[in-house]
């Protein structure tokens, strides 16, 4: 009886990239067991190309990003809050791009990038995976939330933000939703750059920000100094700061 579903997962990457399938995401869920227990499960992996947009020459490859983006809409669609915090103790997983996954507090699961040795070894490279209990899940019931479209239209706003490489980006995010607060819609890290022109110990997160206003259309003063407020938090608490 099988105590994880990430072996058949990973096997059934290797099998299509020995049939030369490059890109591609699947998912399962099943029960595994313990001594004690049998534990409902969901598991996922993607590897290659998550989306590519040739006309306009974008291509979006798979990595720690792209499954924790997939996840977050998972758990929005559940009504529920996850937080996401460093791991470094997972032979397979590489110690600097896996997190563990909490729910209430409590560890549900692990989201990360193969060890370089693991995906070598298993003959899947480039492939990020999680695995997580989905049990609590359900057991929250989760209660919808509905409410009337917006009328005034939503403004996009992309920040280069340079913080140290020990503080974790779920931290930056989460002082950017306290600030916010009601004119957030969406908030996400789509990039993450080190190297020339970062010093040693820091790193560059590119951070995807939609902001509205339920009462009137958000002028760029307006926009303005709801960036001016999260620079100035992010300075005060992180030492963080807009990249040049």
């Amino acid at each position: 009886m099988r105590q994880s579903l990430l072996n058949g997962i990973l096997e059934a990457v290797y099998y299509n990239k020995a049939r030369k399938i490059e890109n591609l995401s699947i998912f399962e869920i099943g029960d595994t067991y313990t001594q004690a227990d049998e534990i409902l499960r969901l598991a996922g992996a993607t590897t290659g190309l998550f989306t590519s947009h040739l006309w306009r020459g974008d291509k979006q490859v798979a990595d720690f990003y792209v499954l924790k983006g997939i996840l977050d809409t998972f758990f929005e669609k559940m009504n529920v809050k996850a937080v996401y915090k460093p791991c470094q103790d997972l032979a397979a997983f590489h110690p600097g791009r896996t997190a563990a996954i909490y729910v209430d507090g409590i560890k549900i699961g692990i989201l990360g990038e193969l060890h370089p040795r693991t995906s070598k070894e298993m003959g899947v490279p480039g492939t990020v995976a999680f695995e997580m209990e989905l049990t609590p899940l359900l057991l929250q019931r989760p209660k919808f939330e509905y409410k009337m479209m917006n009328k005034y239209p939503s403004v996009t706003r992309d920040l280069a933000i340079v913080v140290k490489k020990e503080i974790p980006s779920e931290d930056i995010l989460e002082l950017i939703r306290q600030t916010v607060r009601k004119n957030l819609v969406s908030l996400e890290v789509f990039d993450v750059y080190t190297g020339e022109n970062i010093a040693l110990d820091e790193k560059s997160l590119a951070i995807k920000l939609t902001l509205e206003d339920t009462t009137k259309t958000l002028e760029s003063a307006d926009v303005d100094k709801i960036i001016k407020s999260i620079l100035n938090r992010l300075d005060f608490t992180y030492k963080a700061h807009l990249r040049d």
